[in-house]
């Protein structure tokens, strides 16, 4: 009887990793990073073009409104810090100090380009204290230059992300202002978005720090639950015979080396089963009469099987009983019984079917392994094949 090393329900809870394994573990881990990514720029992107949008809709209403009071002179009659004094900047600036505190945008001002092409502020609604008020002729900040530019050529500008400036971060928006001979400036709308910026800062970082956690997660997850579902569907599978639906050679051969293995032997019995004549059903019946006559038997052994037994299918037409804590005169009672409920059930095929059973014990002081008793077990067996034999040929 052929032996094998490895076992069956090992205690290990360390199990090498396979192909399969890893395959599965890649799969989950990158679905979970593309459903992390894409519900993140989903939202992200929803969330940042819902603030955008609705700020452009506020710089709209404020130029609107301002518009209505500016003049075309407001640009061509301030250019420098004197101009501070006149009535025109008095009046603009007390105008936009106004929409500036009511609205609670953070900077409103107005630009212009000079004729040797230099960007300038003109009038700022800030109060002229603060350190970030700008006064007429100061520079443009290179930061914001490129936008204010677009606006001079006539093209709105909003805000589609947050800028990062010397003064903070903002939502920068601007406005062309035409007079009669097109646009001669241009009105800056900034709002503050710190809170805003540091959100959207955190979720760029953490994101795909949250999405390769998640995927380790999942991929170990993933790989767990495939072998707790996957692996004991596949052990059935290789531990059980198809046919009979009795266990296996291959789960009879693992069970006795871990008996041995674990030196569980004592107490063990073993009764060997063996069909007759199942190769002239099969010349002579056919393969379905043949599968037919195997059922029976398998089916009489498992009804008959004492409780805490197990019956494997360890052959063409032999079979076996692993039993424990019974005599061996029991087992040879068991194995009478066994054939004679036997005779009861088999096929109606006008055939002499019969069934050999031989039965053994473990015993200490003889046998050092389930291999001996098999042999005892297979000794009786034939013995008693052979007297079927003969009985049949009388």
């Amino acid at each position: 009887m052929k032996k094998q090393g490895r076992k069956a329900n090992s205690m290990s809870v360390f199990h090498p990793i396979g192909r399969v394994d890893v395959q599965v573990s890649i799969f989950a881990g990158a679905v979970a990073v593309l459903s992390c990514l894409i519900t993140f720029f989903i939202s992200y992107h929803l969330t940042y073009h819902n603030i955008t949008g609705s700020l452009a809709a506020r710089v709209q209403s404020i130029h609107s409104y301002a518009e209505q009071f500016l003049e075309e002179e407001t640009f061509s009659g301030i250019s420098e810090a004197g101009d501070m004094d006149s009535e025109l900047y008095q009046q603009t600036h007390d105008l936009f100090y106004k929409i500036k505190v009511a609205t609670g945008v953070e900077y409103l001002y107005t630009a212009k380009r000079t004729e040797d092409g230099q960007l300038i502020y003109v009038v700022d609604g800030m109060d002229p204290g603060d350190e970030a008020f700008r006064r007429p002729g100061d520079p443009v900040e290179s930061e914001i230059a490129a936008e204010l530019e677009q606006a001079l050529e006539g093209e709105a500008v909003w805000p589609e992300h947050i800028k990062d400036t010397q003064w903070g971060k903002v939502f920068v928006a601007y406005v062309p202002f035409r007079g009669a001979n097109g646009v001669i400036g241009a009105v800056g709308v900034e709002f503050s978005a710190e809170s805003q910026y540091d959100t959207y800062f955190w979720l760029r970082v953490l994101t795909p720090m949250i999405a390769l956690v998640v995927c380790l997660l999942t991929a170990l997850c993933a790989a767990a639950l495939f072998r707790r579902i996957s692996n004991p569907t596949f052990q059935d599978l290789a531990n059980t015979d198809w046919l009979t639906g009795l266990k296996s050679r291959n789960a009879y051969e693992v069970d006795v080396n871990n008996l041995d293995t674990r030196r569980q032997q004592q107490g063990m019995g073993m009764c060997l089963m063996d069909l007759d004549h199942l190769k002239w059903v099969n010349d002579h019946l056919g393969h379905q009469s043949g599968d037919e006559y195997l059922r029976c038997v398998s089916a009489v052994i498992r009804d008959l099987a004492p409780k805490g037994g197990a019956v494997y299918r360890i052959g063409g037409d032999e079979f076996a009983l692993l039993v424990r804590d019974m005599t061996l005169e029991t087992l040879r009672d068991w194995g009478a019984s066994a054939s004679e409920e036997f005779l009861r059930r088999q096929p109606d095929w006008n055939a002499d079917l019969s069934l050999a059973v031989g039965c053994a014990v473990f015993e200490p002081d003889r046998d050092s392994s389930m291999e001996q008793v098999y042999l005892r077990a297979d000794r009786e067996m034939y013995a008693q094949k052979q007297a079927n034999h003969q009985r049949q040929s009388r």
